[in-house]
């Protein structure tokens, strides 16, 4: 009942927020509120949620001088000011509602703004508390905090493969760059970080990469058919690799076959015309997939 309520103040909210009377100035509807949800109703209002703060909505919330019982907590601090530049510095100034942040909660903080992520970054204190896996995030959200991560040794050092090359989803720059210390500076800091598994999530992220992969017979003899679906169904020039390769065709199964096809209406019409990998995707019942 409390979510069917939560939903419909939001609505009713999103409605009237603009009318003479905001629901979110209404108390009894503000108390059914979660912080994601309030994020989310005043993510196009900043002047009403600076109100709220204002108003003491991280402390005691007042309204016409009477104080109420709804008051942001725990992760819903974050959940709110994450929509609000201005309120995120506010929660980073603020002695009380830092102690508040985890390293979850700092990532959620700093994931829709790049100044309030650079803002992280340059605090010594958060960046300790927010840990590898939460830089990692936000160096996925914003490439100039992955590029200060890159440049910083100490934070380098804290960090295994899978943060630097989660930092290249979302940037097929880095994923080159970072594959370029791996095989062609051979980087000893990122050598001993990144293994195949990240390197095959880096052909994922970057079609450059999956298509050095795919040409290099050292690499594609380890790459099984489960990674070869994934970086083919991503990347239609890789795909058509696989096609025409003997080695990398001869891996691919019925299923296999049937995603890769997804990546393009070339890849599509060269598998439809393919008897073998026709006979191979009825075999596996796979052709279903394709309608």
């Amino acid at each position: 009942m409390a979510r069917k309520s939560t939903r419909l103040v939001v609505k009713i909210g999103t409605s009237s927020i603009t009318g003479g009377t905001p629901a979110l100035q209404r108390p009894k509807m503000l108390e059914l509120l979660e912080g994601k949800d309030l994020g989310v109703l005043t993510k196009p209002f900043p002047k009403l949620a600076q109100q709220l703060v204002d108003d003491g909505i991280f402390e005691k919330l007042r309204f016409n001088g009477i104080a109420h019982h709804f008051v942001l907590d725990g992760d819903d601090i974050v959940f709110f000011g994450q929509y609000h530049k201005k309120i995120a510095l506010h929660i980073l100034k603020t002695p009380h509602l830092r102690e508040r942040l985890t390293g979850y909660t700092v990532h959620i903080l700093g994931r829709q703004d790049e100044e309030v992520a650079l803002k992280i970054f340059h605090d010594a204190e958060i960046m300790a508390k927010a840990g590898p896996l939460a830089w990692a995030q936000l160096g996925k959200n914003h490439p100039a905090f992955a590029k200060k991560l890159l440049l910083n040794n100490a934070y380098m050092q804290q960090m295994d493969g899978t943060s630097l090359v989660t930092m290249a989803e979302n940037n097929p720059e880095l994923a080159m760059f970072l594959f370029k210390q791996v095989f062609e500076f051979k980087n000893e800091a990122y050598v001993k970080k990144i293994k195949f598994p990240q390197v095959c999530l880096l052909a994922k992220y970057n079609g450059e990469i999956a298509l050095k992969l795919l040409s290099s017979s050292r690499m594609k003899d380890k790459l099984p058919a489960g990674q070869l679906e994934i970086i083919g169904s991503k990347h239609a020039q890789a795909a058509v690799k696989m096609l025409e390769d003997p080695t990398l065709y001869k891996k691919l199964n019925g299923r296999n076959l049937a995603i890769i096809g997804f990546s393009s209406a070339e890849v599509l019409k060269r598998i439809l015309k393919d008897k073998k990998a026709l006979k191979k995707m009825v075999k596996s019942g796979s052709l279903p997939l394709l309608c």
